[in-house]
């Protein structure tokens, strides 16, 4: 999950969103894992496994994977180039506790033992049939939107279970692709989301927060927004320099952000236009330090001194925390503090003045330095207080474990 949870959460959005079913993804209920269990065991009507790079080294997917090859064979398989498959001897009896990380628990505790899962985990990598694989020549949020509808296509050889509703109406209210043209990337006014591109945790992060703001923010912004990971690299380079006429620019910050040159470029163009922004931090985020600047002049050498000063002014903007292993209300809660933060008017007023919105904003500027950032993560809330286990209590419906 650490590695892939804004995805596992995105797909969840997009499986509920194209099946009207209820879905629900492991980690959100690892507090009893009997129950969980169970559910696979009685209660689930199609299990998802994304399998990224550390996905068959968690315990408790090897659990999910488990029960639901002996019981009940209800399993779909979703590649993301990141997996990698476990050597031959890593699925041996004997070494395969090694090749599972380890955990406060023992699946033989749950009646699982190190043969099942070795059969189980061959039957998934070899024998079953229902396989999908992440494109990674499609780009922005489409990449992920794009398996789910294969996923859940009614013209698939095998019928998919993921729900009877296949042909239900989707709910529109969020979680599209993009389809802005050049002519729109250059529209004057819309709100701009800038992330890491070719990253599909930082795209899954705005597919998430727009699915939570998206029918609010165009009452807002009737102009629109555009989604700069969306675009080819031409039409993205274009809305880059065009940043001066945007609405307000936010910027997803994400793992390795500022080794990003178009979110550096992004971030210098906002600051020195003084478009408003909108920083907004994951887990994966570090603040810059005295480190981070060090390595910025050792990159862009020259350009260095002005490319330190923008990025220092535009960090002393309070960001907005987005959890992306969080419940679905804290997220929503965070993506509404987001969407508070988007001006309800224009750039400036008939005079030339920030309005009143602008300088409210302005008010929240911090004026410490850069390196007084704390530079700790956003702490984890106690999931016994904030997830539910309401939905599990359905006879049938998908899990997505990742």
């Amino acid at each position: 999950k650490a590695d892939a949870a804004a995805q596992a959460r995105f797909l969840q959005l997009l499986f509920r969103n194209r099946t009207q079913q209820l879905c629900f993804i492991d980690s959100d209920h690892l507090t009893n894992l009997e129950e969980l269990f169970d559910v696979v065991r009685c209660r689930c009507g199609e299990l998802c496994v994304y399998l990224t790079a550390d996905t068959l080294r968690r315990p408790w997917c090897a659990g999910e994977i488990t029960i639901a090859w002996q019981v009940h064979g209800k399993v779909t398989s979703i590649f993301h180039p990141s997996f990698t498959q476990p050597e031959d001897d890593s699925l041996e009896v004997r070494s395969i506790h090694n090749y599972i990380a380890s955990a406060d628990f023992k699946l033989v505790e749950y009646g699982i033992t190190d043969e099942a899962v070795v059969n189980a985990y061959r039957w998934l990598l070899n024998g079953n049939k229902a396989n999908y694989y992440v494109d990674h020549d499609i780009i922005g949020r489409k990449r992920l939107e794009d398996v789910v509808d294969k996923v859940t296509s009614s013209g698939n050889s095998r019928r998919t279970r993921f729900g009877s509703l296949l042909n239900a109406t989707p709910y529109n209210a969020g979680f599209k692709s993009s389809t802005s043209s050049n002519a729109d990337v250059c529209r004057q006014g819309t709100v701009v989301f800038s992330s890491r591109r070719n990253d599909d945790e930082a795209s899954a992060t705005v597919g998430i927060l727009l699915g939570q703001i998206q029918a609010s923010l165009l009452e807002v912004v009737p102009a629109g927004y555009t989604v700069l990971s969306d675009l080819g690299n031409e039409a993205a380079d274009e809305a880059v320099a065009m940043l001066a006429s945007a609405h307000v620019v936010v910027v997803v910050l994400t793992n390795d952000s500022l080794k990003t040159t178009q979110q550096l470029q992004v971030i210098c163009n906002a600051m020195s236009e003084e478009v408003p922004c909108i920083p907004v931090s994951t887990p994966s985020f570090r603040f810059p330090n005295s480190q981070s600047f060090q390595d910025l002049k050792i990159r862009y050498k020259g350009e260095a001194s002005e490319l330190e000063a923008r990025v220092q002014l535009f960090f002393k903007i309070i960001s907005v925390p987005f959890t992306t292993y969080a419940s679905q209300q804290v997220l929503s809660v965070q993506a509404t503090s987001v969407l508070a933060r988007i001006p309800k008017t224009s750039k400036y007023n008939s005079a030339g003045r920030h309005t009143a919105s602008q300088e409210k904003a302005i008010a929240l500027v911090k004026v410490q330095t850069i390196d007084e950032f704390f530079h700790e993560p956003v702490p984890r809330p106690d999931p016994n207080q904030i997830y539910k286990f309401t939905e599990m209590q359905a006879l049938a419906c998908a899990e997505i474990v990742c």
